[in-house]
């Protein structure tokens, strides 16, 4: 089953000031005053809840560089991550080489132009269905990064926690942890103890309740022999 994610921001703002997860209508959005900045088509199990939990996640390395030159009545922006045609990224010089030039088509003249140096960071929207289905998407463009299911549980899964470390998720009596990049397991580990809590994540260690009360913690990433209390 598929259903479509919309996100939403406020069309009276320049920059994206508020971004939501919905399934909503483009004549909803516009009465609300908001427009749909992109749609994407998300998995869905047949039975269940759907979605469990979502979660933004800005990525504190790697971010996207820009070249920008405002104008009097836009903006033009070029990104080095762009593509050549040899599948190469053509990097932050020729950005901003192509904005210059863009600008120059624009106005109709050719120097008199400041190119800026931008850097945005990456923004993952990541949502686990109630099957253990993990979904990451460009929080920016809706692309889907990378889908991963976590294990064949009939128990629902919980809701998922971030961190630097990874996705984690429970599903059943396993403990997941997924890469941010790929989506593959990190971890998989199955709990001492039954759980019917979220998992809580500080850094690189999570910690998981059981129906007594009891908390235990995991290392994600790292050899840590599990303690409680």
């Amino acid at each position: 089953m598929r259903f479509r994610i919309a996100c939403l921001a406020l069309c009276s703002v320049a920059a994206v000031a508020s971004q939501s997860l919905a399934q909503i209508s483009a004549v909803e959005a516009q009465r609300m005053g908001l427009e749909i900045a992109w749609q994407s088509q998300a998995q869905l199990p047949r039975v269940g809840s759907g979605v469990v939990s979502s979660h933004l996640w800005v990525e504190p390395t790697k971010p996207r560089k820009f070249a920008v030159v405002e104008l009097p009545d836009r903006r033009t922006k070029v990104s080095a991550d762009k593509m050549d045609k040899y599948g190469v990224p053509i990097g932050i010089e020729e950005a901003k080489k192509q904005a210059n030039e863009q600008a120059a088509r624009l106005l109709g003249k050719t120097d008199g132009f400041e190119v800026v140096e931008m850097s945005v960071p990456r923004i993952r929207l990541v949502f686990v269905t109630n099957d253990g289905y993990v979904q990451t998407l460009d929080a920016e463009t809706g692309k889907l990064l990378w889908a991963s299911a976590c294990g064949q549980s009939t128990a629902p899964a919980h809701p998922a926690a971030v961190s630097p470390a990874g996705v984690a998720v429970i599903h059943g009596e396993e403990f997941y942890l997924l890469d941010w990049e790929t989506g593959k397991h990190r971890m998989e580990k199955q709990l001492r103890f039954s759980s019917a809590n979220a998992v809580a994540v500080c850094n690189d260690v999570a910690f998981v309740s059981d129906f007594t009360g009891r908390v235990e913690t995991y290392g994600l990433g790292r050899t840590m022999t599990p303690w409680s209390y």
